[in-house]
């Protein structure tokens, strides 16, 4: 008898787990780790976009206790307790959310701690044997305060796109797919805080040997670029370490891929989604050489971060499926 409540504690453990904590709780403690070993300050929570994951959480609880309201006032006992569960499930769904953003906005400070030299020139001589030009000297050409404001604002977009979608697909009851997406962005941006560690690089707006080539020597805005501008370097201690891959076009990335997948949500018109999303995107990936904010090998690098969470999240899923059938 005690076996069989073992196993079922176990199995029960497992599913509320799922592989999208577990994987999240290994990434953490290694970050956790790194950090103790190397010296660090670990945790910059309450910082930036963490307060975009908290929002969303804060929304779908407050949209599901609205709902049920009334409900909940002439229930009985379990009913409430029944509600009081969802209510769990909901947080347990969206906390790693705010988790693994805020470890986001600190990864900058883990990113000179194993290696200290940047490997700035390297990804320069790539995008001159590429272009033949720096595409961030090309791309001055066509300077212009509403363009530098427009693009500032969808690089901003980089983790507000994929949680839209996220929420969306909460909302229509579409847990499943939800909790695979969310693996994949807890992949993307953890696999990217370890190549910020061992290939640290700065953005060409910080590389010495072509600043003087830049005309104008700072991007034309009506207002939206500077504000924006003067906030992200506020927010990133170290500016110049963390540009290898573009998590930024990782995370747009994701977006795409999972809005060309879920088209369904609007069944009507599937491939809507996908150029809902398509235009902010590309935007974004823009952005990332017009704002002089990455070489070109950060974006290519990033959409293929983005490519393999999404090829292995639904890989883990089943595995991991499995395994809780075999507990």
């Amino acid at each position: 008898m005690n076996q069989i409540v073992s196993q079922s504690q176990r199995r029960r453990l497992m599913n509320f787990l799922g592989p999208d904590l577990l994987i999240l709780l290994i990434f953490f403690l290694v970050w956790v780790g790194l950090g103790f070993i190397f010296g660090q300050h670990i945790l910059h929570f309450i910082e930036g976009s963490v307060f975009y994951a908290l929002g969303s959480f804060v929304i779908i609880e407050f949209v599901y206790f609205a709902f049920q309201h009334p409900r909940i006032i002439r229930a009985t006992p379990a009913e409430r307790r029944q509600a009081f569960r969802h209510s769990i499930t909901i947080a347990r769904d969206w906390v790693p959310f705010a988790v693994l953003i805020a470890v986001y906005e600190s990864l900058r400070d883990y990113t000179a701690l194993i290696r200290p030299d940047s490997i700035d020139m390297s990804l320069y001589k790539i995008d001159i044997a590429l272009f033949g030009i720096e595409p961030t000297i090309w791309a001055q050409r066509f300077a212009h305060p509403l363009l530098t404001d427009y693009l500032a604002f969808t690089y901003t977009l980089y983790l507000i796109l994929p949680l839209t979608l996220g929420l969306w697909l909460y909302l229509k009851n579409r847990r499943k797919d939800f909790l695979e997406m969310s693996m994949a962005l807890i992949i993307v941006l953890y696999v990217g805080f370890i190549l910020y560690c061992i290939f640290p690089a700065g953005p060409p707006r910080h590389f010495a040997p072509i600043l003087h080539q830049f005309e104008p020597a700072k991007l034309p805005s009506y207002w939206f670029f500077n504000w924006a501008q003067g906030q992200m370097d506020n927010l990133t201690v170290m500016p110049t370490r963390s540009s290898f891959p573009s998590l930024h076009c990782a995370c747009s990335a994701l977006a795409l891929f999972y809005s060309i997948r879920f088209g369904n949500l609007w069944p009507r018109y599937p491939r809507t989604l996908m150029w809902v999303y398509a235009v902010p995107v590309i935007s974004l990936w823009i952005s990332t050489v017009y704002l002089r904010h990455h070489w070109v090998p950060d974006i290519l690098a990033g959409i293929l971060l983005a490519y393999f969470a999404y090829y292995i999240s639904p890989k883990i899923s089943k595995v991991y499926e499995n395994l809780s059938e075999k507990v």
